[in-house]
């Protein structure tokens, strides 16, 4: 899955959504079992999702963005939560690779919190 041919998503916002892409890929390639890849897949189209939400804020008014860049925080942290149960059930055996995706998830969520002005013009 790529995300660089999704255009109008702000620079610092698509970085940070390559690189969790390029982690997602790595576990792919390296999962041990089936249902770890699958998993995978279902959060590379989440963030697939999620990358789509952020192209769109671009391009509403200026007084609906807060609401729906809420909604981008919130579905990011939801992923960073599901990460988390998967690893704590044993679900997925890169620990650490899971760690540093929940880690960039939670990086652009309090970005993306902070600095609202992601999305401006």
């Amino acid at each position: 899955m790529s995300i660089n041919h999704i255009l109008g998503i702000p620079e610092e916002v698509k970085h940070h959504l390559e690189n969790i892409n390029a982690m997602f890929e790595q576990g792919k390639y390296n999962a041990e079992y089936l249902h770890e890849q699958v998993l995978i897949l279902e959060w590379q189209l989440e963030l697939l999702a999620i990358s789509h939400l952020a192209r769109d804020l671009q391009l509403l008014p200026s007084n609906k963005r807060s609401m729906k860049r809420e909604q981008l925080i919130r579905r990011l942290l939801l992923m960073r939560r599901q990460i988390e149960d998967v690893i704590q059930n044993n679900k997925w055996t890169a620990v650490t690779l899971a760690s540093d995706i929940c880690r960039l998830l939670a990086k652009l969520a309090i970005e993306l919190r902070e600095s609202p002005s992601a999305f401006t013009k």
